[in-house]
């Protein structure tokens, strides 16, 4: 009615307009800063190849031996939506995993181990930085360390050396470049891709897809199925 027009009414509404107002420029600012953030983490350089990338988990009898998981991989990439496969234990990134402590030259060493099969830092495109990749005959024996150079800077570790892994010593072939293997409010640590080979005691269960670039998800999991 009249209230409208008198000095309180306009002042009210001027006020309301105001707050609308301010509200408004909030929520685009909001939205502004969750773009750049969505924007800077889908761009931001992991350390890996994370393009065309599906993960599922698989069953326990179809990794239990190599000559299994390898007959899975070749049936897979039979498939042309799927560029390759590779397996390992869990995601590659994830805030914690299995932590092993060992002894090395007297002193006690701990660090962030990951089994992975023997492809999978060519799969994910991690650098070797000195020494080898792992090679399918290490999954026939008794285990196999790369670690990465937060590792090596801060154990002193060279090429040839040993440290025990699951069933004895297993001797460090390579190290690689340094990723990010957890996300990305935490420091790099010392951190070691493991082959458990012919005796293993942990399954790398967690199964990595590599679709071709145009593949639908739909019909490349329809196909895994």
């Amino acid at each position: 009615g009249s209230f409208g027009n008198t000095k309180s009414g306009r002042r009210l509404r001027y006020t309301l307009l105001g707050f609308q107002f301010v509200i408004s420029i909030a929520l685009i600012t909001c939205s502004i800063f969750v773009k750049l953030q969505h924007t800077y983490m889908m761009n931001y350089d992991m350390g890996f190849n994370k393009s065309h990338l599906l993960t599922t988990n698989i069953p326990v009898s179809i990794n239990k031996e190599y000559s299994s998981r390898k007959t899975f991989a070749g049936l897979l990439k039979e498939n042309p939506m799927i560029a390759d496969v590779t397996f390992a234990d869990g995601d590659i990134v994830n805030q914690s995993r299995m932590g092993w402590g060992r002894g090395f030259l007297g002193k006690q060493i701990n660090f962030q181990c990951y089994p992975v099969s023997h492809d999978f830092l060519r799969f994910m495109g991690i650098d070797i930085t000195e020494g080898r990749d792992f090679m399918p005959d290490d999954e026939r024996t008794n285990g196999t360390f790369i670690f990465n150079e937060s590792a090596r800077k801060e154990f002193g570790f060279e090429l040839g050396d040993k440290v025990h892994g699951h069933n004895g010593e297993a001797p460090v072939v390579g190290f690689c470049a340094d990723f990010k293997f957890r996300p990305l409010q935490y420091e790099l640590t010392p951190f070691a891709f493991y082959i458990f080979g012919k005796a293993p005691w942990w399954q790398t269960t967690h199964l990595y897809i590599r679709c071709e670039a145009g593949a639908k998800v739909s019909d490349v999991t329809e196909a895994l199925r």
